[in-house]
């Protein structure tokens, strides 16, 4: 996605995502006699966090962004 933006706007040279690492585990159907299909799934609260990363034009110099680091 960052990719695709630096790519198609020359005006951009930077760009930072954040995204939640949240976890849905499947859950086995089998001990109820039922199909497994894939399709239950529960939410963990463990673990958790953000992962954060960034996409920079190759040739870039440090603009303003940085400034806020």
């Amino acid at each position: 996605m960052g990719r695709a933006l630096i790519q198609a706007r020359p005006e951009v040279d930077e760009v930072r995502l954040s995204l939640p690492n949240r976890h849905h585990l499947a859950i086995d159907l089998a001990p109820f006699g039922l199909p497994d299909a894939g399709e239950v799934l529960l939410p963990a609260d463990r673990p958790y966090g953000l992962i954060e990363g960034t996409i920079c034009r190759e040739a870039a110099p440090p603009g303003p962004a940085w400034a806020a680091w």
